[in-house]
C-alpha cells in the first residue's frame, strides 16, 4: 500500500505493480458440447442395453473387475458418474434409494456438464 511517502534513503526504489488486466476467457465450447453429448450417448447407450440384457449392469461390472487394476482405475476415472451408477444400481439398496441414486448420477452428468454461457459474455 502506497501512502505517498518517499522511500527511505538507501533501500531500493519501488517498483510500481501495474494490476494485470482482465482478459477474456475464451472457453473451448466444442469440448464443453462434446463431453456433454459423449455422456449423454453413453446414457441412452446403458439404458438400451440395459432393455435388451436385463443383468447389463452386472455384466458391466464382471467386465471391470477382470481387467488389470490401471484399466480399472482408468474407466472408473473416465466413467465415474456412470461406474458409481451402475455400482449402486448392483447393491442390495431397496429399489427406491437405487432409483433416486441413479437419477442424481443422471442430473450429475446431463444438467452438471451442459455447457453455458461465460459469465464474462
Amino acid at each position: 500500500m502506497d501512502r505517498g511517502l518517499p522511500a527511505p534513503p538507501g533501500l531500493l526504489p519501488r517498483i510500481p505493480y501495474h494490476e494485470p488486466e482482465e482478459r477474456n476467457h475464451i472457453s473451448p465450447r466444442w469440448l464443453a458440447w462434446s463431453m456433454w453429448l459423449f455422456f449423454v450417448a453413453i446414457w441412452i447407450g446403458l439404458g438400451a442395453y440395459y432393455l435388451i440384457t436385463p443383468d447389463a449392469t452386472a455384466t458391466i461390472m464382471n467386465w471391470v473387475a477382470d481387467q488389470a487394476l490401471i484399466v480399472q482405475i482408468g474407466v472408473w476415472i473416465v466413467f465415474l458418474p456412470v461406474m458409481v451408477a451402475v455400482a449402486i444400481w448392483e447393491s442390495a439398496l431397496d429399489l427406491w434409494i437405487r432409483v433416486t441414486a441413479l437419477a442424481g448420477c443422471l442430473f450429475w452428468t446431463t444438467y452438471g456438464l451442459y455447457p453455458r454461457k461465460d459469465a464474462s459474455t
